[in-house]
């Protein structure tokens, strides 16, 4: 629960009264389950996929000119990546630093908690452990 309210360890630790390392070793198994969750359900790219400046689509190219104060053409998104990353980099400054070896896990639970944050993360996380328990090593 206090995973998907977004609370970091020494928050969990005060509300708990467990150990760091018993917390940190659960949100660590938590974030490897989302990594294997993720790789599961990955699938290849469809659709228009915006690359820097330019939009691929099956059978059409848009090129934008964001010189022109042009920043879209047609139906093509914008801001995409740039609406995650804004997520990311805000989300992870809160832990003021890390391992660089935990890195990814943060980011992939950044993906995660950005695909659906729309949806009860709570209730995703339920389900998810429902049918599988964590591994804890």
């Amino acid at each position: 629960k206090y995973f998907s309210l977004d609370l970091n360890a020494v928050q969990i630790k005060e509300l708990t009264g467990l150990s760091r390392q018993t917390i940190n070793k659960y949100l660590t198994a938590i974030r490897l389950r989302i990594v294997e969750l993720s790789i599961l359900q990955s699938a290849p790219l469809v659709g228009q996929i915006e690359v820097d400046e330019s939009y691929f689509g099956y059978k059409k190219h848009f090129r934008v000119h964001h010189s022109k104060n042009e920043f879209t053409r047609g139906n093509a998104p914008i801001n995409g990546i740039e609406s995650f990353w804004g997520y990311a980099k805000t989300r992870l400054v809160k832990f003021k630093g890390m391992n660089k070896n935990m890195f990814n896990l943060h980011l992939k639970e950044c993906e995660f908690r950005f695909n659906n944050r729309k949806q009860n993360l709570y209730k995703i996380l339920l389900e998810m452990f429902r049918k599988e328990s964590l591994k804890l090593s």
